[in-house]
């Protein structure tokens, strides 16, 4: 049997990947709320180089993001622009020095229903 540890109410640490639940409508219609995601993490020295993809990020407030990373300035002035596919909801940047931890989405384990 896997190991499984509920860490929060939207994340949740098995022996192979951390589970999101997403939480809100931001990335619509591909990821419904209440979809989970399963992400690889990403260690510190490799944020730089992450770009096309969605990922969660999890900021140092316990705020987790699911969110696709099209510009990365970490290196040149540390920033990250993140990006929603849902056209209502704004991009935003965020600066490193907020960020706890980035995974990168690889598998959609369960689609919510619209």
């Amino acid at each position: 049997m896997a190991y499984i540890q509920i860490m929060k109410p939207n994340i949740i640490h098995t022996d192979e990947y951390v589970i999101f639940i997403n939480n809100d409508s931001a990335m619509m219609p591909q990821l419904m709320p209440g979809s989970m995601l399963a992400g690889h993490y990403i260690e510190t020295y490799a944020w730089a180089t992450q770009a096309s993809g969605v990922y969660a990020i999890v900021l140092d407030s316990g705020r987790v993001l699911i969110r696709r990373i099209k510009e990365n300035d970490l290196l040149s002035n540390g920033r990250l622009t993140v990006y929603c596919d849902h056209p209502e909801h704004p991009s935003m940047t965020i600066d490193a020095d907020t960020i706890h931890s980035l995974y990168f989405i690889e598998e959609i384990i369960k689609q919510a229903v619209k």
